[in-house]
């Protein structure tokens, strides 16, 4: 659990980190967008849609996190379901 909660805490540490250097340096309020949770338009372009290669990249990712959270598990407690 130490560990677990030292990494938890650096993580927050750079999510933390990453949004005040959005906020001050790229100028944009993503604070007080995650407060209010309406974030201004501003100028914003669409991006054209990338077709299939999207799809199968975002499964690619979503496999490659559900690998990673359940071997951690795997990992930490010897079974997948958390318990021993």
């Amino acid at each position: 659990h130490k560990v677990i909660a030292k990494l938890l805490l650096l993580f927050i540490a750079v999510h933390v980190a990453a949004n005040v250097m959005y906020q001050f340096f790229k100028k944009e309020p993503l604070i007080t967008a995650m407060v209010t949770g309406e974030k201004p338009a501003g100028d914003y372009v669409d991006e054209p849609a990338e077709g299939g290669a999207g799809v199968v990249v975002a499964i690619t990712v979503y496999a490659t996190c559900l690998g990673l959270v359940l071997g951690t598990v795997y990992w930490f407690s010897g079974s997948l379901l958390g318990g021993a």
